[in-house]
């Protein structure tokens, strides 16, 4: 990948990119996400991870994740570790559907624990909600979900701690 360095099971994405297909990632990684990175979701665009995010920007440089036309969501599923996100936006993200499922949440975390420290949640086009937590620990701190078509968080049989946030 031209955006990304990998050197042994840790993925660096320093550079912003689109995404216009279904991006897998195996188990066995950490996906490390530096300050300033746009993650583009066009099209036929979605993401499905199997490992761990740790997507931390900073006040003056947001991690952007942007949904434009027909994208197909993102998917956290069984990632045997808690992923991070501080100082990251996600805008515009539909739904996660793909031949094997239909998801209603735009963001979704399936057995696979989560962090959220100063992150806007904006905007899903198509799905119910927002953010969808199934299953997992989270901690929501310092954030925002705004816009959603309908839900917008559902926690389904999961623990969690959500704070100073809208």
């Amino acid at each position: 990948f031209k955006f990304a360095k990998i050197n042994n099971n840790i993925i660096t994405i320093n550079k912003s990119f689109s995404i216009s297909k279904k991006i897998e990632i195996p188990e066995g990684y950490r996906i490390n996400i530096k300050p300033g990175v746009k993650i583009f979701f066009k099209n036929d665009g979605q993401l499905i991870s199997h490992s761990p995010f740790n997507a931390k920007g900073n006040k003056t440089d947001f991690i952007h994740f942007i949904g434009q036309k027909n994208n197909k969501g993102i998917l956290f599923i069984n990632t045997n570790f808690s992923s991070t996100f501080e100082y990251v936006k996600f805008y515009g993200i539909d739904n996660f559907t793909d031949e094997l499922r239909n998801i209603p949440g735009a963001i979704t975390f399936y057995q696979s624990d989560v962090v959220f420290d100063n992150t806007v949640f904006d905007t899903n086009y198509s799905g119910d909600d927002l953010l969808n937590i199934v299953r997992s620990r989270f901690t929501i701190n310092n954030s925002k979900l705004i816009n959603s078509n309908a839900d917008a968080l559902d926690s389904d049989f999961s623990s969690g701690i959500i704070y100073n946030t809208k």
